[in-house]
């Protein structure tokens, strides 16, 4: 039986994660909340930033969460390789998504190998990347929030993973993986 890849990536909002994916993920499915977010953002006309204060405003979220564990189940149940791409900073929510993985492998009698790719990326670099994407894009994310994502990260250790594999600063902006 071959075994379904699934590659969860961990770091903070602006570490690279999309950047790496568009580079070296071409070929899996990408299970996301953002794509949603983006999709409604698009159909209204609206930028990210606004889109995502609606979504909060309007208590949309949990849909496009359900959809995000909708997309890892079909993924699962149809052999597809995938990659996970929010921030999973703690140990407690990757615990938690290895375990929906792993029960949604067993529901349809499939095995599944789950990576783990972690963004090493300094807090200045962040901050520094998401200014420029506002610039670009007008997506924004406030500072407090990204400060509360490197205070509460954890990185991820060997345990957690069958492979966990290392992004660093240089590799993010080339959107490559280290070993």
């Amino acid at each position: 039986m071959n075994k379904t890849k699934c590659t969860i990536l961990i770091g903070v909002s602006g570490s690279g994660k999309s950047t790496v994916i568009n580079n070296k993920f071409k070929d899996e499915y990408v299970c996301s909340t953002d794509k949603y977010v983006e999709n409604f953002a698009k159909e209204r006309e609206l930028n990210y930033s606004d889109a995502f204060d609606k979504i909060q405003e309007d208590n949309l979220f949990k849909d496009f969460t359900r959809l995000f564990y909708i997309d890892i189940e079909t993924c699962i149940k149809n052999d597809v390789n995938f990659v996970i791409d929010r921030t999973n900073l703690t140990i407690g929510s990757r615990k938690a998504l290895i375990n929906t993985l792993n029960e949604f492998a067993e529901k349809y009698d499939k095995e599944i190998k789950i990576n783990g790719l972690f963004f090493d990326i300094p807090k200045n670099v962040v901050k520094e990347r998401l200014e420029n994407r506002f610039k670009e894009t007008g997506k924004s994310i406030p500072e407090d929030v990204i400060d509360n994502q490197f205070k509460v990260f954890e990185k991820p250790t060997s345990e957690e993973f069958e492979h966990l594999s290392k992004v660093d600063e240089e590799a993010s902006k080339e959107g490559k993986r280290r070993r």
